[in-house]
């Protein structure tokens, strides 16, 4: 089971097709869910906002704020978790090493 594929539009066009199929959403159950699937992979981290992205090869990602729980680390570890909802991969940005892709849009509001 999978969604076909999404819209986009850019300023001043039409709605364009993206035919990328998408596996894992934040709708779907046990082993395509999004959050479970964050939440097998980094079961400490401390998850905030969330965002549904795009790369500019028009792949699909979904985007988490983490912040590291205060028994792992200090509480200052804080960045992003990029989720690949093509194929289930992710990885984890920590904002101290700078390394954060420049196709992601989100902004971060850790440290509180």
């Amino acid at each position: 089971m999978y969604i076909p594929g999404y819209f986009i539009q850019e300023e001043g066009e039409l709605p364009k097709l993206v035919q990328n199929r998408i596996y894992y959403v934040t709708s779907y159950v046990n082993g395509r869910d999004v959050l479970r699937t964050i939440r097998r992979k980094y079961p400490t981290v401390i998850l905030g906002d969330h965002k549904f992205d795009i790369d500019d090869n028009w792949n699909p990602y979904e985007v988490y704020v983490y912040r590291e729980s205060m028994y792992a680390s200090n509480g200052e570890d804080y960045g992003l978790i990029i989720l690949n909802l093509k194929d289930g991969t992710s990885q984890k940005y920590p904002i101290s090493e700078g390394k954060i892709p420049s196709w992601v849009d989100f902004e971060t509001n850790y440290p509180r």
